[in-house]
C-alpha cells in the first residue's frame, strides 16, 4: 500500500507560521546588523517582548534616536513602556498593523 503525504491544516498551518517567524527574524537581523553595536534577534517573540530590540529596529529604519528603557535589572512595567514608545511612534508615522497570519 503506498502511503500518502497529505498534511491536516494544523500541520500546514503550524509551517506557514515557523517559515514567517524565520523570515521575519532574518529581515530583522539584515537591519539590526547595521546597528552601532549590531544586535541579534535569536527568538523572535522572546527577543522583542522587551521592546529594546524592536525600538532598536526603529531606529535603524527611521534613522531616529528613540528613548528606550533596557538594563540588566528590567521590570514589566519597563518593557511596557517601551512597547507604548513602539506603537506611539509608529502611530505619529501613520503605520498600520497587520497581522501576518491568514
Amino acid at each position: 500500500m503506498r502511503k500518502t503525504n497529505f498534511k491536516t491544516p494544523g500541520v500546514i498551518k503550524d509551517e506557514q507560521e515557523i517559515v514567517q517567524k524565520r523570515t521575519f527574524t532574518k529581515w530583522i537581523n539584515s537591519h539590526l546588523a547595521k546597528r552601532k553595536p549590531p544586535m541579534v534577534v535569536e527568538d523572535l517573540f522572546e527577543d522583542m517582548k522587551d521592546g529594546v530590540k524592536l525600538l532598536a529596529l526603529l531606529e535603524v529604519l527611521s534613522g531616529q534616536k528613540l528613548p528606550c528603557e533596557q538594563g540588566r535589572r528590567m521590570k514589566r512595567i519597563h518593557a511596557v513602556a517601551n512597547i507604548g514608545t513602539a506603537l506611539k511612534f509608529l502611530e505619529g508615522r501613520k503605520v498600520r498593523e497587520t497581522k501576518l497570519n491568514t
